[in-house]
């Protein structure tokens, strides 16, 4: 009985360890999650350059918006990425670039 009270223990211990580093993990994932997405840019409207738009395509399609916007200090490099995301809700409208 004694063994198994102590063995209860141990186990009890291991679990709270093994907790506690996971919900630490949990939260440097949540992190990283907001951090990535800080940068993100959500363009809505803009209309696509053909039907199966690559992602250089619309990199450029930002380009040329954000040239007309006067924001001129944007080349291609600085984007990581661009590419369409469709909505929740099917529409007629194009996909947002982000």
């Amino acid at each position: 009985m004694k063994d198994a009270e102590c063995q209860l223990k141990l186990l009890s211990l291991r679990v709270s360890t093994v907790s506690k580093r996971c919900d630490e993990i949990a939260a440097a994932i949540d992190e990283m999650l907001l951090y990535s997405y800080q940068y993100n840019v959500k363009i809505v409207g803009m209309p696509m350059s053909s039907e199966r738009e690559t992602s250089k395509e619309t990199a450029n399609l930002c380009l040329e918006l954000f040239s007309a916007m006067e924001v001129d200090d944007i080349n291609l490099q600085e984007i990581d990425t661009a590419h369409r995301v469709p909505g929740r809700q099917p529409t007629n409208k194009p996909n947002a670039i982000i």
